[in-house]
């Protein structure tokens, strides 16, 4: 299981009041935000990605969407090379950390490639959570911990299936601590996207 030595949390305790809140961008996996092909029932991948390359990135990130226009699938972590890491863990579901949701392990035919990678070298539904997924109110949680180097790492993919064509704004929450809590966030990123044509 994926998790950050006892050694390296003790150096992010330390810094981790010197740090600013780091930097993450939101795009369709293969670029750019409008995918006017889509119809209802289409799953998109997005990728989430950072340009704060070369040093170590950390916190507690929380994807707000609206539930009447988008559903989360999956997030699923790159599995045959480095990746933005998720931690497994069942904080992201903690009710009294603002948490919530239903965690989300890889499982066969239950994310893309990446979650049928996992469950085949690891087994159906034990590796994770990598995230938990709320679409009751429009949100997916998890916390993470990763050093992306340039040009040897991949994004985290995140699948949502299309529940209604036209524009909309997924929005990026994060803060930078390694103590693990969805109740506030430093940095607020929100994105518009066009999935299909309008209605």
């Amino acid at each position: 299981m994926k998790c950050l030595s006892t050694g390296f949390l003790l150096i992010l305790s330390l810094a981790s009041s010197l740090v600013s809140a780091s930097n993450y961008t939101l795009t369709i996996e293969n670029g750019g935000t409008v995918d006017e092909t889509l119809q209802v029932g289409s799953i998109v991948n997005l990728a989430l990605d950072s340009p704060d390359i070369n040093k170590a990135i950390w916190g507690n990130i929380q994807i707000d969407y609206d539930p009447t226009m988008l559903a989360a699938r999956y997030v699923d972590e790159t599995f045959n090379f480095y990746g933005f890491w998720a931690y497994w863990w069942e904080v992201p579901g903690d009710s009294t950390k603002c948490g919530g949701g239903v965690p989300y392990y890889y499982t066969t035919g239950g994310g893309s490639d990446r979650a049928d990678a996992y469950a085949a070298a690891y087994g159906e539904g034990i590796v994770g959570p990598s995230a938990y997924i709320d679409n009751v109110n429009g949100a997916v949680r998890f916390y993470h911990g990763n050093y992306l180097y340039t040009e040897f790492y991949q994004p985290l993919r995140l699948g949502f299936e299309v529940l209604q064509t036209g524009t909309t704004t997924v929005t990026i929450r994060s803060e930078t601590e390694t103590v693990s809590d969805w109740c506030d966030f430093d940095a607020v990123v929100p994105t518009n996207f066009t999935f299909g044509a309008a209605q």
